[in-house]
C-alpha cells in the first residue's frame, strides 16, 4: 500500500481513476496550493473509478452525494465545500 495524491477540480461532481479498493484519505490544498484528495492504494489492482462531489455550504446535495461517505471540507477564499466520495460511478 501507498499514499498517492490526486489533483481534483472545484466541481459538483467529478470522476477519477484509483486502483480498485482505494480508500480516500483527505482532501485539501497541497503546498503548491492545488486542490487534491490523498488515498490508501494498492498500485497492483486495476484502476476503477470512483466519484467525488463538491457540496458549497448552503447548496443543495445531488442524490449522489447523499448517498457518499463523507470526505472533508475545504475552506478557501470565503467559500466552504464540502467533499463527498464513493466508488459507485
Amino acid at each position: 500500500m501507498i499514499i498517492y495524491k490526486y489533483q481534483i477540480s472545484l466541481k459538483d461532481e467529478q470522476r477519477i481513476e484509483m486502483p480498485k479498493g482505494a480508500q480516500v484519505l483527505h482532501v485539501g490544498l497541497d503546498p503548491e496550493g492545488l486542490l487534491c484528495v490523498w488515498a490508501r492504494v494498492d498500485t497492483r489492482e486495476r484502476l476503477d473509478p470512483v466519484t467525488i462531489y463538491c457540496v458549497m455550504t448552503g447548496g443543495a446535495m445531488s442524490p449522489g452525494a447523499g448517498a457518499a461517505a463523507y470526505l472533508g471540507q475545504l475552506q478557501a477564499g470565503g467559500i466552504v465545500c464540502h467533499y463527498f466520495w464513493t466508488r459507485r460511478a
